[in-house]
């Protein structure tokens, strides 16, 4: 008798110091899910400013393809009027060449009416090749200054090609360094994102600490006064949710060659509807946990505890006494299985059993 006195005195001790840890780690939890809030809002900014410096990137990009798109059609007027050039600088020179031959022409005939003077076929010669060399003149002329209009025009192609070209460089350096600034604002971006894992990792550990410690006080709860316990329901159990069986307790075939182990079943129902205890109660857990979502926990008080996983809302808390039949939540969806369903499992001195054996 006395050493059982000791052991319920140092078992109650465990469960006190694991509660006293599972609030600690609570408390860790907040603290680490804040830290992740907060890097939530840096990661928003950050890609704030990325996609800013982006819409920038784009901006750049669209304004040296046009500046570019000028620059080439600048570049080929340009080479336009360097060919009309050379083709009038061309007809210059025949027309100067064909003024010189008639010029030479002209001192000839002027030699032969020296000796001819009194020639009428020298000074009608005479007459033609002046009248041809006053025409030859005027279109040397003509083209002379055509020649000079488009050189002019030239220039200015050529200061607008050059003008185009700083533009290019200017937008192509900053369009450089805009580059650069996403690149550095990408790596600080994978910097948080590496320490908001961290945290994330860190919640989860902390969690699976949490469902080690519940786990442990629950089998325990069950199995130190255990021989006291009837483990019978003297009124019956009910469904806690009336639906479609979608995965057994034990091993379940879930592919060709793959199986999954359950430790309770899973009942399909739509998002939302009411689940009511199997049995008159107390809540023992009523709260988030780790792989079973939001989760409810009932002490029957006979040695058996069910557990009512995956509910979309809680409607009980820690303590409250419950009645058979009593809504306790309302019903979610599996994340496992991507499926609305209710998880429900029963437990005989913290082991767990398979719930279609006394589902009535």
């Amino acid at each position: 008798m006395f050493s059982f006195l000791v052991f319920s005195f140092a078992f109650g001790d465990i469960v006190v110091k694991s509660e006293k840890r599972i609030q600690e780690l609570s408390t860790q939890i907040e603290s680490e899910q804040k830290k992740l809030k907060s890097l939530g809002n840096d990661k928003n900014f950050q890609q704030a400013k990325i996609n800013k410096i982006q819409f920038n990137i784009n901006q750049l990009q669209n304004k040296l393809d046009d500046l570019i798109l000028h620059q080439n059609l600048a570049q080929n007027e340009l080479e336009v009027i360097n060919a009309i050039l050379h083709k009038s600088n061309e007809e210059i020179s025949a027309n100067s060449f064909l003024l010189n031959k008639i010029i030479q022409n002209l001192f000839l005939k002027n030699n032969s009416a020296l000796i001819y003077e009194n020639s009428v076929q020298t000074n009608l010669k005479q007459n033609l090749l002046g009248l041809c060399s006053q025409n030859i003149v005027a279109n040397i002329d003509s083209i002379f200054a055509f020649y000079i209009s488009k050189q002019n025009e030239g220039n200015e192609q050529k200061q607008v090609v050059a003008d185009l070209s700083k533009m290019i460089q200017s937008d192509r350096n900053e369009f450089n360094y805009s580059v650069g600034r996403r690149h550095s604002e990408r790596e600080e971006l994978h910097l948080i994102e590496k320490i908001e894992n961290g945290y994330s990792s860190r919640i989860d550990e902390l969690k699976n600490g949490i469902s080690r410690l519940e786990n442990f006080i629950l089998q325990h709860e069950a199995e130190k006064t255990g021989k006291k316990y009837s483990f019978s329901f003297e009124e019956g159990i009910s469904w806690p949710i009336r639906g479609e069986l979608l995965m057994k307790f034990g091993t379940n075939q879930t592919g060709k060659h793959t199986s999954l182990k359950n430790e309770g079943i899973l009942i399909y129902s739509q998002n939302g509807s009411p689940v009511k205890s199997i049995a008159s109660g107390v809540v023992a857990y009523a709260n988030w946990f780790e792989k079973k979502g939001n989760l409810v926990i009932i002490d029957h008080k006979n040695g058996f505890y069910s557990l009512y996983g995956f509910n979309e809302k809680l409607i009980v808390t820690r303590g409250e006494t419950i009645e058979k039949g009593q809504i306790i939540s309302y019903s979610g969806s599996n994340p496992f299985i991507e499926k609305d369903c209710l998880y429900f499992e029963l437990r005989k001195a913290g082991h767990p059993i398979d719930p279609l054996e006394y589902l009535e």
